[in-house]
């Protein structure tokens, strides 16, 4: 057939494979099988440079035969994890060689197979690839099926956010669904039903009208100030269940070898031992160090985060490759987990700030580390203080005096109760925690919407307010004076915008903290912000039963995230939505 005729034929396929799963999901072939007793292996993916197609085998001696002979197959690593044998419930993926494309293409249809080997005989069939199932169901994921509209193959993806990818950015890949489902392991994050972890404040940890003493949310006075306070929204208040971590947060452990493990796994070296914890929230898998020194970090804490060797990082100069590639140094060690292929993947490396804000539980007690050391393992005397990946770019000249040694000499850190703050690359006791996962594209983030006033933030799937409140938006800029307000009349105020405007909560706003520029923010998607700074947020500061007005606030105009605004001072107040 010819190319035309090919394409054609290849959609008739895509629709008998999805007929097929539809009539699966119908009855329900799956229902009863126990999914969390399945047997599963990663699935290795090529990525070929000569035709742009990727490969995928389940087969190590496979893997390394291409490896070493064909240099134009990049080894992209652990795409997904499937069944190696035959187990219930699960179905075969059969595996096709196109001979004029040298690509292969896979589907777990049998009726696809069939139309594929009567219609299209340059497919040759080599047989079963692995086994997957026909149905969604417990520890199952989708996985996520291509087509190339202009070379004629096929991709395949579990992971939702290369799907949202490729979706966005790559218009000559057509989408056709879900291809089959694969097993949900530390190689296959399921998609979190949302992007952003909550806070964890929720109970009696909202605020009422002239009062210090947090009380509880659902009061009457609590929800007469404000009706969405943190506390009173949001996955810590709709599935606070404690058994995969603490409120809305929700946490799998997994072995060194990559599989899952129950919920009273112990650290250990050995492959079945918890090495590495997933966040089911935000997708990403965490590496747990045992800062006792009883697994991978025998000299205790790590302490200096150094990654350039012409820049005066190290000491006032510039590191040696020695320093660079020592297990005591960020660098050296991401690379020492790498090699290792801790837990199944080799593409470690360190979080975002926001990521690494996303573990913090604001609901305890200030000063008290706030990571969940049941789920994450804590550091020495509990003490969680974490490098980030982002570097210090830009100084605010009030902080020139604090943080003298120049910019190259400082990335940012996330303190032990949730602050963020630049801290020596050299000499301050920063542990890392090691993240695994997509990281957002930035080309299409923020989009602008209600004639140009708002904008919605991809990532998050939140809806800003361009304008600080004070300010208005006259169709191009934002106009006028920011208004600053008391914490109570902030809350207060936003009680009277309607349309679902509210306080953000403290890892709702750093989100939009861009460290790039001069005042924190993006210029271009919030004009024309002022240099005062500081923003209120809706999270309260936890210091016992009264709070003393503290407050968490983002100032932006130094990039920090802290805990000290007392909330009798006065913020400026940019408001939040949930996107619809």
């Amino acid at each position: 057939p010819s190319a035309v005729e090919t394409d054609a034929l290849m959609q008739e396929g895509a629709q008998l494979n999805a007929e097929e799963l539809q009539a699966a999901a119908t009855q329900r072939v799956a229902s009863n099988m126990r999914t969390k007793a399945l047997t599963g292996v990663p699935v290795y993916r090529f990525y070929n440079t000569q035709t742009a197609a990727h490969f995928y085998t389940i087969s190590e001696e496979e893997r390394a035969t291409v490896q070493n002979t064909l240099p134009q197959f990049q080894y992209d690593g652990p795409a997904f994890t499937v069944s190696p044998v035959t187990q219930s419930g699960l179905s075969p993926v059969y595996r096709f060689f196109n001979t004029q494309t040298g690509v292969h293409f896979y589907t777990i249809s049998s009726e696809e197979k069939a139309h594929i080997e009567l219609h299209l005989p340059q497919f040759k069939l080599e047989g079963v690839a692995y086994y997957a199932s026909r149905v969604s169901g417990s520890g199952l994921a989708p996985l996520y099926r291509f087509y190339q509209t202009q070379r004629g193959f096929h991709f395949y993806s579990a992971n939702y956010t290369e799907r949202d990818s490729v979706v966005e950015s790559l218009p000559v890949y057509h989408f056709e669904g879900v291809g089959y489902y694969v097993l949900a392991g530390a190689t296959t994050p399921i998609e979190p039903p949302g992007p952003l972890n909550d806070t964890g404040v929720v109970g009696n940890q909202c605020y009422q009208a002239g009062s210090s003493a947090l009380v509880s949310c659902d009061s009457a006075g609590a929800r007469a100030l404000n009706y969405q306070q943190d506390g009173m929204i949001g996955r810590d208040r709709n599935a606070p269940e404690d058994v995969d971590g603490a409120k809305g947060f929700s946490f799998t452990k997994i072995s060194n070898g990559g599989t899952e493990l129950p919920a009273s796994a112990a650290l250990g070296s050995g492959p079945g031992d918890w090495a590495c914890t997933r966040d089911n929230v935000t997708g990403l898998v965490w590496e747990v160090g045992n800062w006792n020194g009883a697994n991978r970090l025998p000299g205790g804490p790590l302490t200096y985060h150094v990654d350039n060797l012409n820049a005066p990082q190290y000491l006032g100069r510039q590191p040696t490759l020695a320093e660079l590639d020592s297990h005591s140094n960020s660098l050296g060690y991401r690379n020492w987990m790498n090699s290792l292929g801790l837990c199944g993947f080799s593409d470690w490396r360190l979080p975002t700030v926001t990521e690494a804000q996303g573990l913090v539980d604001f609901s305890k007690p200030d000063g008290v580390g706030a990571i969940d050391s049941a789920w994450l393992s804590p550091g020495p005397g509990n003490y969680q203080s974490i490098w980030t990946a982002e570097p210090l770019v830009y100084l605010h000249p009030d902080l020139s005096s604090v943080y003298s040694d120049g910019v190259d000499a400082y990335a940012w850190g996330l303190t032990n109760n949730g602050s963020v703050w630049p801290a020596n690359r050299s000499n301050w006791s920063g542990q890392l925690r090691l993240v695994r996962g997509s990281t957002p594209g930035a080309s299409t983030r923020f989009v602008f919407a209600g004639n140009g006033a708002e904008v919605v933030d991809q990532h998050t799937g939140l809806t800003w307010r361009r304008c600080l409140e004070g300010m208005s938006w006259n169709g191009s800029a934002c106009v006028g004076t920011s208004q600053v307000f008391r914490h109570e009349a902030a809350l207060a105020h936003a009680n009277t915008q309607g349309g679902g405007w509210r306080v953000p909560n403290v890892k709702e706003l750093a989100t939009i903290m861009d460290r790039r520029y001069v005042r924190g923010y993006d210029p271009v998607v919030f004009p024309n912000t002022p240099d005062y700074g500081k923003s209120w947020t809706s999270t309260p500061v936890i210091t016992g039963a009264d709070s003393g007005f503290a407050v968490w606030i983002a100032k932006f105009k130094w990039g920090v995230v802290d805990h000290d605004s007392d909330g009798r001072t006065s913020s400026m107040l940019r408001l939040v939505k949930k996107t619809k």
